[in-house]
Parts: C-alpha cells; sequence; structure tokens
C-alpha cells in the first residue's frame, strides 16, 4: 500500500467515518442473525444511502446552476437537466429537433440481386498464397487467380477486387 497523503483520509477511515455518520457500529462485527436485526440493518443502510443521493442531487443542481453563471453551459440545457424525470420509460427527446423521423427517410437502395458465391473465394485464395509463400514460389496474377476461383469454386470474382486482396495478402 502506498503512503497516507497528509491531510487526506485513508479508505479505513472513510469507511469507519460513514459508519459512524450511518450510526452503524465501527469495526468488526458479527453480520446480524436474525431476519428482524437484518430488517434494521437494512433499513438503516436504505436511509443512509437515500440521504446521500439526495445530497448528490444538491451537489450536481448547484453545479449546474454555477456553469450556467459561468457561461459554460447554456440555460436552455441547465432547464433540461434540472427537470426531474416524470416518467423512467420515456422517450428523450431528439437531440436534433431537425432530424427526420423514421417514417420520412427512404429505404436504403437494395444490393445487387443474384446468386451470391457458393463458397468464400477470399479464404480460398488467401491460402493458396499463403502455401506459396510457405513454398517460396511466385504469387501470380490477380486474373490468374480469378481463373483458378473460376476452375476450383465455379465463381470468377472481379480482378479488381482480387487485385485489392492481393495487395492486403502481400504486406
Amino acid at each position: 500500500m502506498g503512503k497516507k497523503a497528509k491531510g487526506h483520509p485513508t479508505r479505513s477511515e472513510q469507511l469507519a467515518a460513514l459508519k459512524r455518520e450511518l450510526n452503524l457500529p465501527v469495526g468488526k462485527v458479527k453480520n446480524p442473525s436474525t431476519p428482524a436485526q437484518q430488517k434494521a440493518a437494512l433499513k438503516k443502510i436504505s436511509e443512509g444511502v437515500a440521504a446521500m443521493d439526495e445530497e448528490i442531487a444538491d451537489l450536481q443542481r448547484a453545479v449546474i446552476l454555477e456553469r450556467v453563471r459561468t457561461g459554460t453551459i447554456l440555460p436552455s440545457w441547465a432547464e433540461k437537466l434540472l427537470k426531474p424525470a416524470s416518467e423512467p420509460n420515456a422517450k428523450p427527446e431528439p437531440a436534433c429537433p431537425e432530424a427526420k423521423p423514421k417514417q420520412d427517410r427512404k429505404p436504403l437502395p437494395r444490393r445487387r440481386p443474384g446468386k451470391q458465391p457458393t463458397k468464400n473465394w477470399p479464404t480460398f485464395v488467401a491460402g493458396k498464397v499463403r502455401d506459396l509463400k510457405r513454398a517460396h514460389k511466385p504469387i501470380p496474377t490477380a486474373a490468374s487467380f480469378c481463373q483458378l476461383c473460376e476452375n476450383e469454386l465455379d465463381y470468377q470474382p472481379d480482378v479488381r477486387q482480387m487485385q485489392r486482396l492481393l495487395r492486403g495478402l502481400r504486406a
């Protein structure tokens, strides 16, 4: 563990102070054995947590108001931040009011129709290039690989696609 900084309490001291604040026993304590003791302990803890939540909310409000005063937050944003959430499942307002709803958007263009390749030709080509590199043989051109795919897979990819793949595999 590191050294204690001057003027700053350690984690155990902070925990002890929090327990004293919540009227909980400090030090080693047995777990409550009876259900009544457990309920009482949970009630104390929940009351302490609720009080701390209120303090945090007050601090957040103070920070927001200070930022409005200094000009780092616009007042309209501060109103939205300070407004209590009335419904937990309420839909948030759109960030951009000019945004079109989903019904007004045009659907994305469909992909070109046609039969998909029956095999994954990039994986097939990558395996062939790997075998050639291991055998220290030269790598053929993209056109010859396209013809090999046609012969082996019954699908011939575009030469430009093959060139891009080979460029990535040669690196």
